[in-house]
């Protein structure tokens, strides 16, 4: 029980940390943008590795939107993890 108890101390502080960190900030985009792109990290080689990966990568495009090109100049998220793969 004790070492249960630890791991949920451990928890519980990470999370009232990332809870007071958001409430301090004025602006979460830059936290929000390093969690996506780290739990993206770790799924899209696990996706391109399953059967379902290019279907999955097929639903992403539908999914993002288009950007007009005089906004950006860069492939699709999707199109940009086949090129770099």
């Amino acid at each position: 029980m004790l070492e249960y108890d630890d791991v949920l101390n451990m928890q519980r502080k990470r999370i009232y940390g990332q809870r007071d960190r958001i409430m301090l900030k004025f602006d979460i985009l830059d936290d929000v943008d390093d969690m996506l792109l780290t739990e993206i990290s770790r799924q899209i080689p696990v996706l391109l590795e399953s059967e379902m990966g290019p279907a999955m990568l097929t639903y992403l495009e539908s999914i993002f939107p288009e950007m007009p090109s005089d906004v950006v100049d860069y492939p699709s998220f999707p199109a940009q993890v086949l090129v770099d793969e």
